[in-house]
């Protein structure tokens, strides 16, 4: 739908460390505690996948990308799921995000079967991204 390139894998939200079990191991130690301090909230970590992982979700990598998010609306959907999600900007890939859905819909059509409607986070730009591995800052805010 976002047209974008497979290879650079796709962003997981979830509600709570249990959900982000499910698809990514959390080390131990200093960089677990980091972790945890930074959940809930606006910074995805890049963390060793477990082996089910799609490739579609890792960009065939064996990390994948998790946040355990503090927005409300986007928390619920995950525990309605029962799992993590997949988080993404709207938008066609390497276009602005979109913040009003009748832009989204102006832009992507009918390939969004549904808006959700509530209140949008208040970030400026994307979440911060880290490497659990490395501790490198991969996207900074």
């Amino acid at each position: 739908m976002k047209q974008r390139q497979a290879a650079k894998g796709l962003i997981l939200i979830a509600a709570d460390l249990d959900q982000v079990a499910e698809f990514a191991l959390i080390p131990g130690g200093a960089t677990g505690e980091r972790i945890r301090a930074d959940w809930p909230g606006p910074v995805t970590w890049v963390l060793p996948a477990r082996p089910h992982v799609s490739a579609l979700i890792t960009g065939g990598r064996t990390s994948v990308a998790m946040r355990v998010t503090a927005h409300p609306s986007a928390r619920a959907l995950c525990i309605a799921a029962g799992c993590a999600l997949v988080s993404t900007s709207a938008n066609l890939s390497g276009r602005q995000p979109i913040r009003h859905p009748l832009r989204l819909r102006r832009q992507l059509g009918r390939a969004v079967d549904m808006i959700v409607p509530g209140a949008l986070g208040d970030l400026a730009s994307p979440t911060v991204i880290r490497d659990a591995g490395t501790g490198r800052t991969i996207r900074a805010d």
